[in-house]
């Protein structure tokens, strides 16, 4: 579990900002190969966020995205560039390097890669997105006998986020309980208070009455 800058450097995948990283053609575009994606839920027409158990997502293309602000699709994408090279490596049969984003408070970032192994490309289409737009949709399936690692990070992330939260609902509860003892003493305070006033008579200046005294004929 690395952040997007670690990935570069290793050269997982060498792009800071997009998620398919290709090599160019010496010659052509067409013969441009993609390397490596990030999957990260940051286009609206995603339809899977995280790796499957079965190994098959459907990962969307790139391009005609407003990433830095509503985050909708603005644009039809076009087969070119990365999408082009996603495309060839269907036609070559050529796998890619998978790298899931997931979402994680610890992290500065508030989100961690993980590394998920060669992914095949079963397909590809374009079709009609959310808002209108063309966009390239690609089938990906993982390749067998690899080590689960992302599933394995979610697994472990679930338990942890179990984890604080059960700690949360005991100090929850731990507050509550304070709370209505604090208000039961202060019940049993003010009950003592009531009790001793009553007990105590009521202390009145009581000044004796002097009558006249007439003297008897």
């Amino acid at each position: 579990m690395f952040t997007r800058v670690l990935y570069v450097v290793t050269g997982v995948h060498s792009k800071h900002i997009g998620g398919i990283d290709y090599i160019v053609g010496q010659e052509d575009e067409k013969d441009n190969i993609c390397v490596a994606v990030v999957h990260g839920g940051d286009y609206e027409d995603n339809c899977d966020m995280h790796a499957k158990r079965d190994g098959v997502i459907v990962y969307t293309g790139q391009g005609g995205n407003d990433l830095l602000h509503s985050r909708c699709q603005i644009a039809d994408q076009i087969l070119e560039r990365g999408n082009l090279a996603l495309a060839q490596n269907f036609e070559t049969q050529r796998p890619v390097r998978m790298v899931f984003k997931n979402k994680d408070k610890t992290s500065y970032t508030g989100a961690v890669l993980t590394y998920d192994g060669l992914w095949d490309v079963d397909k590809f289409w374009a079709e009609k997105g959310i808002s209108g737009f063309i966009v390239y949709k690609y089938q990906l399936r993982r390749q067998p006998n690899q080590p689960y690692t992302t599933d394995l990070y979610l697994t472990q992330a679930e338990e942890k986020e179990k984890l604080e939260n059960d700690r949360e609902q005991k100090r929850i509860e731990r507050d509550e309980v304070k709370t209505k003892e604090e208000a039961l003493k202060s019940i049993i305070r003010e009950a003592k208070k009531m009790a001793q006033k009553s007990e105590t008579p009521s202390k009145k200046s009581e000044t004796p009455s002097k009558k006249s005294e007439t003297p008897s004929k």
